[in-house]
């Protein structure tokens, strides 16, 4: 049997790939077939029917090792809090498996439901911290929810999707269709409301590119592989010292005082005056945040522990 990608037959779609161990993994959708609940999963016979009737291939010698069917499951809870009830991963979300984002999906929401909670347990956030998790949570499953519910559309539609299909593979030919697409696929391009009067940044991302401290030269990422906060003085600024002394700071963390980005490169996207914190991601995703000291003139105000 030929090893097959995402192939498009008049009849359906054909997907066919051979491990080194001899086992193949086939995958096949019938255009039409109206997806129904399943309590079982399907028989044998039922692949081999679908796969002969797109590829006109008998599958009938084989020797099935796992059967499996999946459905077009779009669901999301209206709530991911209620009370003491959490919701995060699987349990606030489900969708097909298309794309691969479910895991970061469920990663990022435990990234930012983790440190909440441990605020709120260890009594330095009030309630409403937790709230916050909804908050910012549920707008990016939404949207990645209709995200994959287009991909589904585009991969397992019939001839009738065949000039979207057309006009979307001209859209991938401009370097910027394709990177805002990658940012949004792998969950790197969200971000959190910064709510009134914070400084734009607070809430995105924050990107790649080279620092140097006093002592070392580094990165924005390699200082977050302990998993705790970091906050990164990008300003000299004397009250930032105050504003990161232990027992002010919500959570434990680690500072690196004076770092500066290297010569050699640009931050991107530019940084303003003024320090940026970031805090650990699955996927080396950072988050900005900007507390408002004034300028180092004045007593810094306590970090806001909703916008680490």
């Amino acid at each position: 049997m030929p090893d097959r990608r995402f192939e498009r037959h008049p009849g359906g779609l054909a997907i066919a790939s051979r491990g080194p161990g001899g086992i193949t993994r086939v995958m096949v959708h019938r255009y039409g077939t109206p997806a129904v609940p399943r309590t079982t999963d399907p028989t044998f016979e039922e692949v081999t029917a679908a796969w002969k009737h797109v590829t006109g291939e008998d599958l009938t010698h084989g020797r099935p090792l796992w059967l499996n069917a999946f459905g077009n499951a779009c669901r999301q809870a209206e709530r991911y809090r209620n009370g003491r009830i959490l919701l995060a991963g699987d349990a606030a979300h489900h969708q097909m498996p298309v794309g691969g984002q479910a895991l970061n999906l469920g990663l990022h929401d435990a990234v930012n439901l983790g440190w909440k909670l441990a605020a709120h347990l260890g009594g330095t956030a009030g309630d409403g911290l937790l709230d916050s998790y909804h908050d910012e949570r549920h707008p990016v499953g939404a949207r990645i929810l209709g995200n994959i519910t287009a991909q589904a559309l585009l991969l397992l539609g019939g001839p009738e999707v065949e000039p979207l299909r057309a006009v979307f593979g001209e859209l991938l030919a401009l370097p910027e269709a394709r990177t805002h697409l990658a940012a949004m696929i792998s969950g790197l391009d969200h971000a959190y409301p910064p709510g009134p009067g914070h400084h734009p940044l607070v809430g995105t991302p924050v990107r790649h590119h080279a620092l140097r401290t006093t002592t070392e030269a580094t990165d924005t990422f390699a200082p977050l592989q302990t998993g705790r906060g970091l906050l990164v003085d990008l300003s000299d600024d004397p009250a930032l010292a105050t504003c990161a002394a232990p027992g002010r700071t919500a959570g434990s963390g680690s500072c690196a005082p004076a770092c500066r980005p290297a010569p050699h490169r640009r931050p991107s996207p530019p940084h303003s005056s003024g320090p940026t914190a970031t805090s650990p991601g699955p996927t080396a995703r950072p988050t900005a945040w900007r507390p408002p000291c004034g300028g180092g003139s004045g007593h810094p105000r306590q970090p806001r522990a909703t916008r680490r």
